[in-house]
């Protein structure tokens, strides 16, 4: 599995090798990074009280929760609760608004 990410001081974005291995409730990975890349995660972790391992999940959290919503999630999220009328004829309601569109 391939991730990529932003380390938050660079523009450019990386791409992370991620080689997994479930263990129980959690999943050990194993990250290839760059000798300076690695040693400035382990600087930030130390910096913040944190493992590099809590920074990563951090990154891939504050990732997954800024995902932009689909459209279909958001019109499903806009029309909770609405429902058209049984007797509703789409097809006449359509055609009305076109001639009245075009008159």
């Amino acid at each position: 599995m391939c991730l990529l990410f932003n380390d938050g001081f660079d523009t450019q974005w990386k791409l992370v090798k991620l080689l997994g291995k479930k263990t129980g409730v959690n999943m050990t990975l194993t990250i290839e990074l760059k000798d300076q890349l690695a040693e400035k995660a382990q600087r930030i972790a130390q910096k913040n009280g944190k493992t590099v391992t809590e920074l990563v999940e951090e990154l891939l959290q504050k990732q997954e929760e800024n995902k932009p919503e689909s459209i279909v999630d958001r019109i499903n999220r806009l029309t909770a609760g609405f429902s058209l009328p049984a007797d509703l004829d789409a097809r006449k309601e359509y055609n009305e608004a076109m001639i009245l569109k075009h008159a």
